[in-house]
């Protein structure tokens, strides 16, 4: 062969070409899309996941917001629902007529 020989292309064989082409990008590009989806439903499943665990255990959406100030009113609130509770719980024992039961 010589320097200068020029390599004939038929129009079929552009085509075939420009069509492998298309095709291998359109591929490429739904390869990524595949990964793409399939990161969103992983992600999904694990935010599922999280939520119906944080729906079962409450806790653990509230602990994390919790502070001092909300301590101490629960703390005062504690305290006056049981200087309360008490002596109720010992009034309506007395009117079902049973001994009020003391710890000692």
């Amino acid at each position: 062969m010589s320097k200068n020989a020029s390599v004939i292309v038929s129009s079929d064989q552009v085509a075939a070409d420009s069509k492998f082409s298309k095709e291998n990008a359109t591929a490429q590009k739904a390869g990524k899309w595949d990964k793409i989806m399939k990161r969103l439903k992983i992600a999904a499943s694990q935010k599922c996941i999280a939520k119906h665990f944080c729906k079962k255990v409450p806790i653990l959406e509230w602990l994390p917001k919790y502070n001092l100030d909300t301590g101490v009113a629960d703390l005062i609130a504690g305290i006056t629902v049981g200087l309360t509770v008490i002596p109720q719980g010992i009034a309506y024992a007395l009117v079902a007529k049973l001994p009020p039961q003391v710890c000692k």
